[in-house]
């Protein structure tokens, strides 16, 4: 049999060449498809991220602002220096300065229109009633959110801090101690807090997400417009919403009957009309 050797001389060099250079293109085209599938991927999950984050900031402020017993909030207009504390009209003392009423917040034009003035708030403190399995009658919470702003790489930021402290059993959730020296920083200051001070109180955080936050009070609707406005690895993401207070005279006395006299700091015993959220003058405004 004949054998025909004229076809084993092999792949030339400017075939293995041109094979090399069509891979070549090929596996360029393969890793830019996967390298702009990666980038995609992470700032879908840094969106969502921050949403999760907003939605949940939200929410929890929400929550507590709906049951809501006794609410002081502290906060500026324009200026961070001139900080001014609001709570219901009866509950301010002859001794406290820089407190007003809810009511102040209230600007009417001159043909009657009412608008209401939007707040930076530092620290909302916010009372509210808690059921114990061991207690015949719901207790109390205050849970205190601090709004801790301050700038990093150029970025305005804001730390959002949260404690809780309970009237029974002494129990006692996420509270700092004092300070461990004189003049050292804790998130109820008002001074900007250094990286340092941001990582001794890091058990505390809630969110570092948040950029700034503005409110706007109407005590006649017992409602709070809540404006949040989140930044995370150059994602941004708004939310907002109006929460209504159920309870009718946190912000404003109840219709036909004195005030109930209390504070976030003092501890009340369920029962009565100061303990149970409830109003029989006013009745119940439920939140949507």
């Amino acid at each position: 049999m004949k054998i025909n050797k004229g076809n084993n001389r092999g792949i030339s060099l400017v075939e293995l060449l041109v094979a090399l250079a069509i891979l070549a293109m090929l596996m360029t085209a393969v890793i830019m498809m996967m390298s702009n599938n990666t980038v995609v991927y992470r700032k879908t999950k840094a969106d969502i991220n921050v949403q999760t984050t907003a939605q949940e900031t939200y929410n929890a402020l929400q929550d507590s602002i709906m049951q809501a017993k006794v609410i002081e909030i502290t906060g500026y207009e324009t200026n961070p220096s001139n900080l001014v504390t609001y709570k219901k009209a009866s509950l301010i003392l002859d001794s406290d300065s820089n407190t007003q009423g809810f009511d102040t917040l209230k600007v009417v034009d001159s043909v009657g229109n009412a608008t209401y003035k939007s707040i930076h708030p530092t620290k909302i403190s916010i009372k509210y009633s808690v059921e114990e399995s061991d207690a015949k009658d719901n207790k109390n919470c205050v849970v205190t959110y601090y709004f801790c702003r301050y700038l990093e790489k150029d970025v305005r930021k804001c730390n959002v801090y949260v404690t809780r402290t309970y009237d029974f059993a002494g129990k006692t959730d996420d509270v700092w101690g004092a300070p461990a020296t004189e003049g050292a920083w804790t998130p109820a200051s008002t001074a900007e807090p250094s990286a340092d001070d941001r990582k001794a109180y890091e058990d505390y955080l809630f969110t570092s997400s948040l950029q700034e936050m503005t409110l706007s009070v109407d005590y006649e609707k017992q409602s709070i417009d809540m404006t949040l406005n989140f930044y995370d690895k150059n994602m941004v993401y708004n939310t907002s919403g109006i929460v209504s207070i159920r309870n009718s005279y946190v912000m404003k006395e109840m219709r036909d009957r004195t005030a109930i006299d209390i504070t976030v700091t003092e501890t009340t015993t369920g029962g009565g009309s100061s303990g149970s959220g409830t109003s029989t003058g006013g009745g119940t405004e439920t939140g949507h």
